[in-house]
């Protein structure tokens, strides 16, 4: 009797850990925010303002830390928004942040460097946005910088979905659904020309009520289905047909 229903319990199990894990990076995400920060280094130095925002190995991830004399890769961006998604939709996972409001400085990227190097991040995405020039001729900038080391895990069909914000639900009158929030590089879910910023409705006749739902039923997939995705895009509903 145990040999029967040992399978049943190895798979609720997986199932569970999915899950613990599904709604832990969606929490740990930082915003990217690129307006004036409140946060000033006048009084402080540039590892002052450095926060956390995860350590993917307790949640299960296997990543590629910075190694001893390795050099991290620094890039500027002029939009961190849709820089920072692109970073995520290739692997990479946001381990930390640091933001601050100060005057110009010429050894941003050696502290950024540096800072990789304290955490093991191989990689850092930083924007310098001017703000306002001081009675006294300072120019004072807002300094945004986030760090990122990959992981070498499956991502499946390549969704990562999160609940509707009010934006979504007001805009399209509708509570129910999951909003991509990422598409994995190379993923069926890429291949299939499914954005960031789509709503799914349903996945093969199953309606999703909300990201949850919609995890566990990509979970659920395996590799050979077809699968029939209705999407809500710009306020039109779109069937994607594609295979897993």
């Amino acid at each position: 009797m145990l040999k029967k229903i040992l399978p049943h319990i190895i798979s609720a199990l997986a199932l569970f850990v999915f899950i613990i894990i599904g709604l832990a990076s969606t929490s740990t995400t930082p915003s990217v925010n690129n307006s004036t920060s409140t946060k000033s280094s006048d009084n402080k130095s540039f590892f002052d303002f450095f926060e956390p925002a995860r350590n993917p190995e307790k949640e299960g991830y296997t990543v590629i830390r910075l190694k001893n004399n390795e050099e991290p890769q620094i890039r500027s961006s002029y939009d961190l928004e849709n820089d920072y998604f692109e970073m995520l939709s290739d692997y990479y996972l946001c381990i930390g942040s640091t933001t601050y409001n100060g005057i110009s400085k010429n050894n941003t990227q050696d502290n950024i460097k540096t800072q990789c190097k304290r955490i093991g991040a191989t990689m850092a995405l930083y924007s310098v946005d001017y703000t306002y020039t001081t009675s006294l001729g300072y120019r004072r900038y807002d300094y945004s910088v986030y760090y990122f080391v990959r992981f070498t895990d499956e991502v499946g069909f390549g969704l990562s979905l999160i609940d509707l914000g009010v934006k979504e639900r007001q805009d399209n009158k509708r509570n129910t659904g999951a909003l991509v929030h990422i598409v994995y590089k190379r993923s069926p879910a890429f291949y299939a020309n499914i954005f960031r910023g789509d709503i799914i409705i349903k996945i093969n006749d199953t309606e999703l009520l909300d990201s949850l739902s919609g995890s566990l039923k990509l979970y659920l997939l395996t590799k050979g289905d077809t699968v029939n995705i209705e999407i809500l895009r710009n306020g039109k509903n779109e069937i994607i047909k594609t295979k897993y």
